[in-house]
């Protein structure tokens, strides 16, 4: 929907709580009311275009077909923008021609440096990436029968293997065949691991994960994702041309007590499903990265120190914490947990909702002090092996930078790699991630709280 007459700040007073600060929407309704157009002299087209974007993502009444690809410089508008839905590429050109049409007011207002965090605004990953419900529905009736029939057999440990083919996919595609053109999925191999936990601790309790596997550079990669000639079958169910589909390539692991029945069982079912929509958010992310020429995601930061080289417990589970703080800030990760918690959000008030997972690790970030964070640790350590104090803080230091050095795949000459590699012990590590971690929480609670808005 776009609005007449440019009636930005109703909408931006009306919608735009939940997604900006009081100080952001202060500044905003400055420039708003200070012209009906908001165009610096100097700006160029991509930076007016950036801007345009911005306001049409306001006047949204929900936060629909509006996915944008980051880029690795959000703040610098010299860098092009793609769009992945030409819906919303025909949106923001009908913005462009109203403001070409209207009285040319030049807006004498700073820099763009003064609409950073517009800008920023803009490439987030607003809302939920819908057009992969329809294989999320698919996948999840695959592998309900298994883990039901697991949950039914006394057996420890189990592994399937199972193939949806096009013929699976293709009903959910035809009645969707909008959604099928974003993201064509044709076919997925999965891999599902089922494991009984008999430890008492784990008594009613289950563990639900996933991998999703990056899209190859190769047709037909034996372990990766990959992109191939559409089958014929495809071109004869549905009117609308692909030339390429994607064969996604999944893992599914699903651990559960050896005492679990009940209402707790429906929990984990709905966690399956939640896992599954994770899963293809992160697919459906390697496809628009690839459709766009973007580099591969990498993912040094989500596995660096995340292994225990034969720690004490307590000291590894105050370390993992953190570890787990850093990798659930990462960008790619972000999307796909808010992906995963429209799931929840779907059938939960905001009040039932603020009792999950989601929420409790979104104000973990948000409130993240390294200097609390480093000080558990070290009453860890003093409680469990106080005379190795020195040699504990040090291998982890070490394990982590090794750890990073091995799986980093960017550029050696980042200001972030040179930072990590020369960090002096583990304190300064963790000093180094508070401002991420912190911002990421933040703008986590606000994904999350305005994931309500979508609901019907």
């Amino acid at each position: 929907m776009i609005l007449d007459d440019f009636g930005y700040e109703k909408y931006l007073l009306e919608n735009s709580r939940q997604v900006f600060t009081q100080e952001e929407i202060d500044r905003l309704k400055k420039i708003f009311s200070s012209s009906p157009n908001y165009i610096k002299k100097n700006w160029n087209e991509t930076e007016v275009y950036c801007f345009l974007s911005y306001l049409y993502l306001l006047s949204l009444e929900k936060f629909e077909n509006s996915w944008i690809i980051s880029q690795s410089d959000p703040d610098s508008p010299s860098s092009n923008i793609h769009t992945v839905f030409p819906d919303f590429l025909s949106a923001v050109r009908e913005i462009q021609d109203k403001v070409h049409q209207r009285e040319k007011k030049i807006l004498d207002y700073g820099t763009f440096s003064d609409y950073k965090q517009p800008w920023k605004k803009v490439v987030e990953k607003l809302g939920v990436a819908t057009q992969v419900e329809p294989a999320v529905e698919v996948i999840y009736r695959a592998i309900l029968p298994i883990a039901s029939g697991f949950l039914e057999r006394d057996t420890l440990n189990d592994q399937v293997k199972i193939s949806i083919p096009w013929v699976k996919f293709r009903e959910a595609w035809r009645e969707n065949e909008g959604d099928f053109t974003k993201f064509p999925l044709e076919k997925s191999d999965i891999k599902i691991y089922l494991k009984r936990i008999k430890k008492l601790d784990f008594r009613g309790k289950y563990v639900v994960s996933g991998l999703a596997q990056n899209i190859s550079e190769k047709e037909d990669s034996p372990d990766e994702s990959f992109l191939a000639l559409a089958s014929p079958g495809v071109g004869q169910d549905l009117p609308q041309e692909v030339e390429k589909t994607i064969t996604g390539r999944l893992e599914f692991t699903i651990k559960v007590s050896n005492v679990f029945e009940g209402p707790v069982v429906d929990d984990l079912f709905r966690e399956i499903r939640a896992t599954i929509s994770h899963e293809l958010a992160h697919l459906n992310e390697f496809y628009q990265r690839h459709l766009t020429g973007q580099k591969k995601q990498t993912f040094s930061l989500s596995w660096a120190g995340g292994k225990n080289y034969n720690l004490p417990k307590p000291i590894w589970k105050l370390w993992y914490r953190f570890h787990y703080l850093v990798y659930i800030s990462e960008p790619y990760e972000q999307n796909a947990v808010v992906q995963e918690a429209w799931e929840f959000v779907k059938t939960m008030s905001i009040e039932e909702f603020k009792r999950t997972n989601f929420w409790e690790n979104a104000q973990k970030m948000k409130n993240f002090s390294p200097e609390s964070c480093y000080r558990e640790l070290l009453e860890a350590i003093h409680e469990t092996t106080p005379h190795l104090e020195e040699s504990i803080l040090t291998r982890l230091k070490n394990w982590f930078i090794k750890d990073f050095q091995e799986l980093e795949t960017r550029s050696k000459d980042s200001k972030q790699y040179r930072d990590i590699v020369s960090s002096k012990d583990v304190f300064s590590i963790m000093k180094m991630f508070q401002k991420r971690i912190n911002y990421a929480g933040r703008d986590m609670e606000k994904k999350l709280l305005r994931l309500f808005s979508l609901k019907d």
